[in-house]
């Protein structure tokens, strides 16, 4: 038997009552928050449904990343380039001549870097635009509910037409406001680093 006076017992003992405290404070919480643990289960069963109707979007995401391969293939090599164009500088006990491109190179490898934030972000809103809208289509012919009048008047394809067809101009708005927002950032963050 332990003795009760000891630390080890005292210990222990506080333990077990800051478990039982955390326990009923668990319980709590998930008894105030029933409702809104519902509501997320009840999201869940839709977007799996969703997901279940809607196989071809998988699709989706494999479309944009093999776009974007080739244009990051395109940036890289033009970076490479740019990186070279200049005058080749020898120092004595250097293994690489470093290229003294003046600030015209340096101005050029900006403007292609907003240009690959462009690009990619323009893609990216395409997807995103292709997968809300099918969503949206899917949500709005009643599909997931009992009174179903419209089966399989939407796809993914018809999303993707309409992302070309009439909002092609918004996404690369926005996109170019992305970009900004981004090339901004990381100028701040060479600053500070």
């Amino acid at each position: 038997m332990e003795d009760k006076d000891s630390y080890e017992y005292r210990a222990a003992q506080g333990g077990s009552f800051s478990i039982w405290v955390l326990v009923a404070l668990y319980t709590c919480f998930i008894l105030c928050n029933w409702k809104n643990i519902s509501l997320g289960a009840n999201i869940m069963e839709t977007a799996s449904e969703f997901v279940g109707e809607n196989k071809e979007l998988i699709k989706l995401p494999i479309i944009a990343y093999a776009l974007c391969l080739p244009i990051i293939c395109w940036w890289t090599i033009s970076s490479i380039y740019i990186y070279s164009m200049g005058t080749p500088v020898f120092e004595a006990n250097s293994f690489i001549a470093k290229i003294d491109g003046g600030s015209g190179s340096g101005i050029m490898f900006l403007y292609f870097l907003f240009g690959l934030f462009w690009i990619l972000s323009w893609v990216i809103a395409m997807q995103n635009f292709a997968t809300i809208t099918t969503t949206c289509m899917w949500y709005f012919t009643g599909e997931g509910s009992d009174a179903v009048e419209f089966r399989r008047t939407y796809s993914s394809s018809m999303a993707v037409k309409w992302a070309f067809k009439f909002h092609m101009g918004s996404m690369a708005m926005g996109s170019f406001l992305v970009s900004v927002v981004t090339i901004v950032r990381l100028l701040f963050e060479y600053i500070i680093y």
